[in-house]
């Protein structure tokens, strides 16, 4: 498996337990190997295969948790 590694700017991360399950969300994605979420400084590292997901779909699953990605 080659992989890629990516690192998202997220917002709207108040506590601990909102960085630990967009962590969940993302590691629960097929492809992903490792997903790493921190609320300072607001940012998920997503270490993926490239052929089972596209970048896009990770910003969709941040989203989809209640966040928001910062391009």
């Amino acid at each position: 498996m080659s992989s890629t590694t990516t690192t998202i700017k997220v917002d709207g991360m108040t506590c601990d337990g909102c960085s630990s399950s967009l962590q969940r969300a993302l590691a629960a994605v097929d492809g992903v190997s490792k997903a790493e979420v921190t609320r300072e400084p607001g940012q998920a590292t997503v270490t993926y295969d490239p052929v089972k997901v596209h970048p896009a779909r990770l910003d969709a699953v941040v989203e989809d948790a209640g966040f928001e990605v910062v391009k």
